[in-house]
């Protein structure tokens, strides 16, 4: 749990590669249900993204500020559109925004209207002038020039989750990100082997520190 007492729902296979989604009901869910009150689902997102494929972190929040998610409880089965990780049929009998998966018994279409919750605003945090990663050179360490820059867009991200909570971000992840966190679980990741790049993951960040023992600041 973290201090603000809020349950930790750990993902399943299916929600790791639709990072996109998931990930950014959570900083909403914070934000919007103090104390674990309540939880936005990411179900809804998977029409207006590549579903279990994967999807682009900044349609998810365009979809979540103009038309809205619903919400469930921690145990990610109440509410009519419960998370499945892409089991259900899709089958929306009574054209409600509920659809049901009876197969599996983890949601029923109750037929009352879903209650959406949207953002206000959302936005990104970017310095001025320092260059996005090139993902054809993601271990390309970062010039110098661009030291200055990378700790002023530090500060920015640390003031916007003191002021606000929890930031939704992706990161680039390599071959050994699954077998690091299978065996490190608390372990703080920092990919220096060479491993290949993999591709992107999307993911919450809830706070930063230094380790005491390496001197390496983490998130």
């Amino acid at each position: 749990q973290h201090g603000c007492q809020r349950q930790v729902v750990f993902p399943s296979p299916q929600q790791l590669v639709s990072c996109g989604n998931m990930n950014s009901t959570a900083p909403p869910t914070y934000r919007k249900f103090p104390r674990g009150s309540g939880y936005v689902e990411g179900q809804t997102l998977y029409p207006d993204s590549a579903g279990c494929n994967g999807g682009e972190a900044g349609d998810a929040w365009r979809f979540f500020y103009h038309e809205g998610v619903a919400a469930m409880d921690s145990t990610q089965a109440a509410g009519c559109t419960p998370y499945t990780s892409g089991l259900c049929s899709g089958d929306d009998p009574k054209n409600n925004g509920c659809r049901a998966c009876a197969a599996f018994e983890q949601c029923a279409d109750t037929g009352r209207q879903p209650n959406p919750v949207t953002v206000e605003s959302f936005g990104w945090i970017m310095e001025e002038g320092l260059p996005p990663r090139d993902g054809n050179h993601t271990n390309v360490v970062r010039p110098a020039s661009q030291h200055a820059a990378m700790k002023r867009q530090v500060k920015k991200m640390q003031v916007e989750m003191l002021a606000n909570g929890p930031l939704h971000v992706c990161i680039d992840d390599y071959a050994n990100f699954i077998d690091f966190f299978n065996s490190h679980p608390s372990g703080i990741y920092n990919s220096t082997d060479g491993s290949p790049n993999d591709g992107g993951h999307c993911i919450e960040l809830v706070g930063w520190g230094v380790d005491r023992a390496s001197g390496l600041p983490y998130w």
